[in-house]
């Protein structure tokens, strides 16, 4: 009996659900036989037939076209920002956009090398360099790198000499030999060695590799070409100052200094500034006595907060400087430091705030460079040039 009631059950509620599928899958005979219902197609009908999805594309979602956002008002925002609360940095190695050879002023451009003589009628020179990113003087000369050439232009010329190029990277230095016209220098970044090349032509793409010296210590910081053809370097506890032709000597910085940040040249052959990480600038002059040499102070100063650029003429300094007006825009200066006159300070006009958009830092950079020599000091790079006379200060005019 029991066993008759349960399979009565069964039968029941196969019953039960054979109409619950035919309710769920009854087609609607007002919507005609191709309606899709929830992305099904009236493909049942029975059980030797399964369902039959719909094809994929007919599932996707078609979203509208999204609307381009004006981020120009976000962009112009976050400029004004950097421009009222922030200031370039300063440099650890002289400017690459700019440089003084005689009475010459060669400046980096895009995709040239742009020379100007000041105070004179002479027409401007443009000389075509791809991928131009580095100019250098030596007294008789400057020299410009592009990405596959090097050009030398010799004082007084008006057509330049192109030969290969040395092996560079970025953030190499180049430097002229200031006592041997034939030949050129390389510093690689965090390289314990100075390279030598031979200026001329050549069949390689690259300049020949003549002379490989290997600098002491591993400190990546102070490092000046001077005068004489020596090269100084601070090593990290203290200075080396060599001559390529073998000669080195070894000068002991205090514990008690603060870390070097600029060498820079002075006058006198036997004296070079140092400008520190606490902004003390000293005046050193080296001292020969019985066991090697050392360093004399000859000349202090505390200078504030370190300047974005600097560069000496004989006994000038010239300082690059920023500073927030009441409005807190950044307002650019050049201050002048001679050990025995007054300050001068030149003001230089305030940057936009369209110049904070996007790279801003290396475009910035590249428009304020320094460079200075015993007859003029000069501002520019990229997009701009103004030059002084070193010694009375006064504004000259730049040939068109």
């Amino acid at each position: 009996m029991r066993r008759a009631t349960g399979l009565r059950l069964v039968v029941l509620g196969g019953v039960c659900a054979a109409i619950g599928l035919g309710i769920a899958f009854e087609p609607d005979r007002d919507a005609g036989p191709e309606r899709v219902v929830a992305g099904l197609e009236r493909a049942f009908t029975g059980p030797e037939r399964p369902v039959a999805l719909a094809p994929l594309a007919s599932q996707a979602l078609v979203s509208p076209p999204r609307k381009p956002v004006d981020t120009a008002l976000a962009e112009s925002a976050v400029a004004d920002f950097r421009r009222r609360t922030l200031s370039p940095e300063p440099r650890s190695e002289s400017s690459s956009r700019i440089a003084i050879s005689g009475s010459r002023v060669g400046r980096i451009e895009s995709n040239a090398l742009v020379v100007v003589e000041p105070g004179t009628q002479k027409k401007r020179l443009a000389i075509t360099l791809p991928g131009a990113f580095a100019v250098s003087a030596a007294p008789g000369a400057l020299f410009a790198v592009g990405k596959d050439r090097l050009v030398v232009l010799d004082n007084g010329a008006r057509e330049p000499r192109s030969m290969p190029r040395p092996s560079l990277f970025p953030e190499s230095r180049l430097m002229p030999d200031l006592i041997d016209a034939t030949r050129i220098w390389v510093r690689h970044p965090r390289s314990q060695s100075l390279f030598g090349y031979t200026l001329g032509p050549s069949p390689s793409n690259l300049l020949p590799l003549v002379d490989t010296v290997t600098l002491s210590g591993s400190d990546d910081g102070c490092f000046v070409a001077l005068a004489d053809g020596s090269f100084l370097h601070f090593t990290g506890g203290s200075w080396e100052r060599l001559f390529v032709q073998g000669k080195r000597f070894e000068v002991e910085w205090p514990s008690t200094r603060a870390r070097p940040f600029r060498a820079l040249r002075a006058h006198r052959l036997d004296q070079f500034y140092v400008l520190a990480m606490d902004g003390e600038l000293e005046l050193y002059q080296f001292e020969s006595t019985l066991l090697g040499s050392k360093l004399l102070r000859v000349w202090h100063r505390n200078i504030g907060p370190l300047p974005v650029d600097v560069v000496t003429s004989g006994d000038t300094v010239f300082l690059l400087r920023t500073e927030r007006s009441e409005r807190g825009e950044l307002n650019w200066v050049l201050q002048v430091i001679h050990r025995k006159r007054p300050d001068v300070a030149i003001p230089l006009g305030a940057t936009d705030a369209e110049a904070f958009q996007g790279d801003w830092h290396a475009r910035l950079l590249g428009r304020f460079g320094l460079a200075a020599s015993q007859r003029w000091v000069a501002l520019g790079g990229t997009g701009q040039l103004r030059v002084w006379n070193a010694k009375t200060l006064e504004p000259v005019d730049l040939a068109k």
